[in-house]
């Protein structure tokens, strides 16, 4: 009988269960971490950008200026010309591709 350390993995849901063999490689792991991380972070600013529409810029219950920080942003990547056209690009992609 074979004894070591449990492998575990991440399904595409979050789930975590027992792998079966194979096992995965470090950069599988760091992929999966980023990948959820990203999703978080995306959900955090949408919810940032609502309850700032709710309560409005500057307020006690939410004091970050997040759609003013966004609008910053563009406007930076927009003054940059190509760079910031590729930067914009490789922004969306990262955004917007999923797996």
């Amino acid at each position: 009988m074979k004894r070591g350390r449990k492998k575990y993995s991440m399904t595409k849901e979050g789930a975590v269960t027992e792998s079966k063999g194979g096992g995965g490689t470090m950069m599988n792991t760091i992929k999966t971490f980023l990948q959820n991380f990203m999703d978080i972070a995306l959900v955090l600013v949408g919810v940032g950008v609502v309850m700032q529409l709710v309560f409005g810029a500057g307020s006690l219950y939410f004091p970050v200026d997040i759609v003013g920080n966004i609008v910053k942003l563009i406007q930076m990547l927009g003054g940059a010309g190509l760079a910031g056209m590729i930067a914009t690009a490789m922004l969306c992609y990262i955004i917007c591709y999923k797996r």
